[in-house]
């Protein structure tokens, strides 16, 4: 999905511009404070990993603080829609709204919002702009998208046969390594505590509600695999010192070549 055209009005050093753009390389070229960073923020504010709102922002995000302007913030596709971001905006009903749309009368749901993204590395191109734990991040999207690849793969038992979900498997074995493992934590006198942390949680859990102890278990959320591909780090292995560090430690420019190479993948 490539942006064809951006139009823009009344939003901090802007005034109004409207520009369309090549289908390859655009440059912005001018003197400090002239907004050429202005139009990036606004780009990042519709596309970016948090979900665009109108809700905080102050005077200074107006055009010349003039909160009483109609700011506009316009993004083109080359699939032949838009996204808006405005403070004034009407539903095909014609009931007046503010914030994200699409096409400038529908509602923007998560699904449709997939669709439209972007990747924004700052002046200071650090990668730690961009951690796995957001879904709209760029490593977040990524990996997002291995998530749903991973549910939809099986594994085929040879002996049987039969094809079993990749989750389904992911399910058992982490249930196993949670009672085998996890959960076999032990005080000094060999009692196991994770079962005497259970049945104190779900005795004052069933007497609260008024419900039986038995309806009642303790469990993790640790079967969805997105819970894992979320915490992805990564950790350089410094052989001289036999110290580890993360990315975030190193250099703007390594960072920089990271993140640029996530994005051509």
């Amino acid at each position: 999905m490539k942006i064809t055209r951006l139009y823009i009005k009344n939003y901090k050093s802007i005034k109004e511009i409207d520009v369309t753009l090549s289908d390859k390389v655009n440059v912005f070229i001018g003197e400090n404070s002239v907004g050429k960073s202005n139009i990036f923020s606004a780009i990042d504010w519709l596309l970016g990993p948090v979900y665009p709102s109108l809700n905080n922002i102050t005077h200074e995000d107006f055009y010349r603080g003039d909160v009483s302007a109609h700011l506009d913030i316009k993004i083109y596709f080359d699939d032949g829609h838009f996204l808006e971001l405005t403070n004034e905006w009407y539903d095909k009903f014609q009931h007046k709204k503010s914030g994200l749309n699409l096409d400038g009368y529908s509602y923007v749901s998560d699904d449709v919002r997939q669709k439209y993204t972007s990747a924004y590395i700052g002046v200071d191109r650090r990668i730690t702009e961009n951690p796995a734990h957001n879904r709209w991040t760029i490593l977040g999207r990524l990996l997002r998208d291995i998530n749903a690849r991973f549910l939809e793969e099986t594994i085929l038992d040879s002996e049987t046969g039969i094809r079993t979900e990749k989750s389904v498997v992911f399910k058992q074995k982490m249930q196993e390594l949670r009672d085998s493992t996890l959960f076999s934590v032990t005080d000094e006198n060999g009692n196991n505590i994770m079962n005497e942390f259970s049945n104190i949680l779900r005795t004052e859990t069933a007497r609260q509600l008024n419900r039986d102890p038995d309806d009642f278990s303790l469990d993790l959320n640790m079967y969805d695999p997105w819970n894992f591909y979320r915490t992805l780090q990564i950790i350089v292995n410094e052989t001289e010192t036999s110290m580890l560090f993360r990315a975030s430690d190193l250099g703007m420019g390594v960072q920089a070549s990271i993140t640029i190479a996530i994005l051509k993948a």
